[in-house]
């Protein structure tokens, strides 16, 4: 069996360059407050002195060092967009916009917009779930899907929430943009802007909004992307502008809140006051297995006392800071905010098969949410900031 597993799995690097693994759904945590770390020093893709020199990953699908990549815009508008959560628990609705910014002849398509719906996976093997559809949108025109009720999470979600992938496909009209050529391929089309928006209770109210993060095609409008199979490989470093190595952002101090009462709250819902990390990896195989993505946590009080942590997930996670690490507890911490440092790193997806199967070091994407209890409109949330090394990468799209 263990031959016949690695036989798989080394077969899916060679044709997707992607291990196929398992990997648990729960945050796996070894905190140790101390100043060293492991991740890369802030602008250098070298390891930070008193860290662990991991060897980067191969991926001779991306062909793409480093240096020549660029790091997406990823406030302008894109040819792809990534929507880090979307929120389908009891109650829960997430709107996801994209809107055409480009000029063109009134009510007439411009691409085909193609969705993935994205789940975690699970340490017992289930596939990072997705369901995929596809809608027209005009110039100028605005598309509005709500998740769950126009369109199903996909079956097997354990978490009732996830991430959503838009790109732009081409509608195969000769004079659309891709032409005949770009019948629901991806293509090039640095138009799309978009937003999530996820809505609880009656009547209904905002409970968390953020921009989506767009990704620009350096080709020319209308070029066919992807690689194989069937287009399927959205290459990050090729094909759009590539997501950066490592994440920033603050974060608020909390006291770990008292139980809920009963009854409890749904399994995977966060505390009625918390600070949550969501974070994805966008190097996957959407609706298959993936491996775990290994992510350092470095963070400082306010008064730059360091701490360190790791957390494993597969695919996207929600977390509760204080279930990261106790120390994002303000009586442990001593002190009401911080700030944090988030970089993947190279794992092999089957210990001890480390070649011939490739590290596996995804880049990741996130946002941080800050709840602030009831109402529960009072949710703060942002995007991460990120540095300029670009991790070329390659999402395989459901």
């Amino acid at each position: 069996m263990q031959l016949q597993k690695l036989f798989q799995v080394t077969l899916v690097v060679g044709v997707l360059l992607l291990s196929v693994a398992v990997a648990p759904t729960m945050a796996q945590v070894t905190s140790t407050p101390a100043p060293d770390t492991s991740v890369p020093a802030p602008g250098t893709s070298t390891p930070a002195p008193g860290s662990l020199p991991v060897s980067p990953l191969i991926d001779a699908t991306i062909g793409v060092a480093p240096t020549t990549a660029q790091v997406t815009r990823d406030l302008e508008p894109g040819s792809l967009l990534v929507f880090p959560l979307f929120d389908a628990t009891t109650g829960h609705v997430t709107q996801i916009r994209v809107t055409d910014t480009n000029d063109g002849p009134f009510g007439t398509a411009s691409v085909r917009l193609h969705y993935n719906v994205v789940c975690a996976g699970t340490k017992a093997g289930a596939p990072c779930s997705a369901r995929n559809f596809t809608r027209l949108i005009t110039y100028h025109g605005t598309v509005v899907i709500n998740i769950p009720t126009d369109v199903a999470i996909p079956a097997g979600c354990p978490d009732m929430q996830g991430f959503v992938v838009v790109w732009a496909t081409g509608t195969g009209a000769a004079t659309a943009p891709g032409g005949a050529a770009g019948l629901n391929k991806p293509i090039s089309y640095n138009n799309l802007i978009g937003s999530a928006h996820v809505t609880s209770g009656t009547p209904v109210v905002t409970a968390d909004a953020q921009t989506g993060i767009s990704f620009q095609s350096p080709m020319a409008t209308g070029t066919v992307l992807g690689g194989s199979p069937a287009n399927r490989a959205l290459q990050f470093g090729i094909d759009y502008s590539a997501p950066a190595e490592t994440l920033f952002t603050d974060f608020r101090a909390l006291p770990v809140p008292p139980a809920p009462p009963a009854p409890p709250a749904p399994p995977g819902l966060p505390a009625p006051t918390s600070s949550d990390l969501v974070l994805l990896a966008l190097d996957i195989n959407a609706g298959n297995e993936n491996p775990p993505t290994q992510v350092t946590v470095e963070f400082w009080d306010d008064l730059e006392n360091p701490y360190s942590t790791e957390i494993e997930f597969v695919c996207w996670i929600r977390i509760p800071l204080t279930k990261i690490d106790p120390f994002f507890d303000a009586a442990l911490l001593g002190r009401p905010s911080g700030s944090l440092r988030l970089a993947a790193q190279a794992n092999c997806p089957i210990s001890g098969f480390c070649p011939p199967i490739p590290l596996y070091q995804p880049a990741i994407l996130g946002a941080i949410l800050e709840n602030y209890g009831t109402p529960e409109a009072a949710v703060a949330g942002r995007r991460l900031y990120h540095d300029s090394i670009p991790h070329p990468t390659t999402y395989t799209a459901e």
